[in-house]
């Protein structure tokens, strides 16, 4: 069974690689969104299963603790800790892709 699973990650993930090098590359890839396009269809569908209660978040969806409450955050000016990163660039005139922004799925649920 856990040799099956293997072979099937495996196989999608060359089928990934495969549409990634045909469509010129990382870097071109993620020029013409195709691995943004990617990734939100896959959040979609999570986001779909996660609506629908076919998938479960352990403590949020399914047994939530009713006595949580919400943490107090202090609010700190985080330009006091800001430092001028690294400008990291390949050879070559500069690109462009679209963002891609992290998701918390239990966010939905939580009100947060």
């Amino acid at each position: 069974y856990l040799d099956s699973l293997t072979d099937q990650i495996a196989r999608a993930a060359w089928t990934r690689f495969q549409a990634i090098e045909a469509a010129g590359g990382i870097v071109k890839a993620l020029e013409t969104s195709l691995i943004a396009d990617a990734v939100a269809a896959t959040r979609a569908g999570q986001e779909a299963t996660f609506a629908d209660k076919s998938r479960k978040i352990l403590g949020v969806t399914v047994f939530p603790n009713a006595e949580d409450k919400a943490a107090e955050v202090e609010s700190v000016d985080p330009s006091a800790f800001a430092v001028k990163g690294p400008d990291p660039r390949l050879p070559g005139p500069d690109s462009t892709c679209p963002p891609m922004t992290p998701t918390r799925f239990a966010a939905a649920f939580e009100g947060a």
